[in-house]
């Protein structure tokens, strides 16, 4: 009983033989290391052949670029351990950390999967910042994907038994292990210390957010669909200032440019049972197209006479109640201030909470450098940080109000400040899909499109 480190290389020789020499430092001894090359073109194999005669190593070179997942699930079935970790040929572990996952892996046989914190470093080596990473169970205010695909510790039992990576995908494979391991019923556990630095570079998979966050919400779909069943919803738009927004898009086309498309989408959901559009006046359904599952609601006198201006979650009552709309399970609130919201992220959304039931709440955020999320008052409010380290129990956050989603009870809920009352889920998005419309960026790619 004991652990399998994988290294999986392609065309990383500049940082290879730092990533290997530092698992064979590592202060747990009990190791079994396999070195994967998926079909380098540069002089990976002659590094990776150095090591041949190293009696606790075994090289693998595919014979084609097999990618990912697919090395990943050959490095499974090598496995003669009980525990088996990756580590990227790009990053690199420190000495003690395998011992410190490996302690906590062993202290219940019901733990899936062990992680710890992480130096973010460039190509120098140097530090740009500590990630701090939180166990979803951990009493936190706003917490995002807990874990990475590498340097995970994985009990082998768990990844058998979810059949190893799923190979419809190319990457993300931390998320699909991860998810599908909880709602097998394993433990997930972390440790607080950092374990391995990983290296920020123009190759490294990570940098693309876009091409990763679609390739998440696939991940969770396929997850939510084999494992869940459908949860109905409604989608909520507020068009009642229709004036400013049109003022924003710059022109009344392309303000209903925008909506219709998202309307096409959304409206082909089958979780998606309404779409609710708040509107001043009923005559802009001329503008609207693919309105088989659209309700509108004419409220703005109604919010003036029942003082409802400044209080969101009252308004989102009443035009409920008003439309006899009071028993879906999840309510989504997208605010088209921020017009390039990824589509996809709703289905996001609603996996997540499909899969994760002890969320009520779910807000899309965007990290950024300068600014700290705290909830205080039942308000997201901002305040400086000058720290290193970067905490998701206080994680640096935007404020993206582009999509919302609250569980029935807890809208409906009458105690005050009851949404502020659990931990809410932070679904990271793109530097794009972040962008306010009234950002001088924004107008940028209106321009461009116009």
């Amino acid at each position: 009983m004991s652990v399998t480190v994988y290294i999986l290389n392609r065309n990383y020789a500049s940082f290879l033989s730092r990533a290997i020499d530092s698992v064979l430092a590592q202060t747990h001894k009990d190791l079994e290391i396999i070195l994967i090359d998926d079909f380098s073109t540069d002089s990976s194999r002659e590094i990776i052949e150095s090591y041949r005669n190293h009696k606790k190593i075994k090289i693998i070179f595919n014979k084609e670029n097999l990618g990912l997942i697919k090395s990943a699930n050959i490095a499974l079935k090598l496995s003669k351990k009980d525990y088996i970790v990756r580590l990227d040929s790009d990053d690199y572990f420190y000495n003690n950390a395998i011992k410190d996952l490996y302690e906590v892996a062993i202290k219940d046989k019901n733990i899936g999967l062990v992680y710890g914190n992480y130096n973010l470093i460039d190509t120098n080596n140097k530090i740009l910042r500590r990630r701090i990473r939180l166990c979803l169970k951990d009493e936190v205010k706003i917490i995002g994907h807990p874990c990475h695909g590498a340097c995970t510790l994985f009990n082998v039992k768990a990844l058998n038994e979810i059949g190893g990576y799923s190979e419809k995908f190319d990457r993300q494979d931390g998320v699909y292990a991860f998810y599908s391991i909880l709602i097998k019923g394993w433990k997930i556990n972390n440790i607080k210390k950092v374990i391995f630095a990983y290296t920020q570079h123009s190759k490294s998979l990570s940098r693309n957010k876009r091409i990763l966050y679609k390739s998440r919400s696939k991940i969770l779909n396929e997850i939510g669909n084999n494992s869940r069943k459908e949860i109905k919803s409604t989608l909520i738009i507020s068009i009642a200032d229709i004036e400013n927004l049109i003022i924003s898009y710059k022109t009344k086309k392309n303000f209903f440019k925008y909506l219709n498309n998202e309307l096409a989408y959304y409206g082909k959901k089958k979780f998606i049972s309404n779409i609710v559009i708040i509107v001043n006046d009923k005559k802009l359904l001329d503008y609207l197209d693919g309105l088989n599952k659209v309700k509108m609601c004419e409220i703005s006198q109604d919010f003036d006479r029942l003082k409802l201006k400044n209080n969101l979650f009252l308004k989102l009552k009443h035009v409920l109640n008003k439309l006899n709309l009071c028993n879906e399970e999840i309510y989504f609130i997208r605010n088209l201030e921020f017009p390039n919201l990824a589509l996809y992220n709703l289905d996001s959304g609603y996996n997540l909470l499909r899969l994760l039931e002890e969320f009520k709440t779910l807000i899309t955020i965007k990290k950024i450098d300068n600014q700290l999320l705290k909830i205080k008052d039942g308000f997201l409010a901002f305040e400086q940080d000058d720290l290193l380290e970067m905490h998701e129990r206080e994680e640096k956050y935007s404020n993206n109000g582009g999509l919302l989603a609250i569980r029935n009870e807890v809208l409906f809920n009458n105690k005050k400040d009851s949404l502020f009352k659990q931990p809410i889920f932070g679904l990271d998005i793109d530097e794009i899909s972040s962008i306010h419309i009234n950002s001088s960026l924004q107008d940028y790619i209106f321009n461009q499109k116009l």
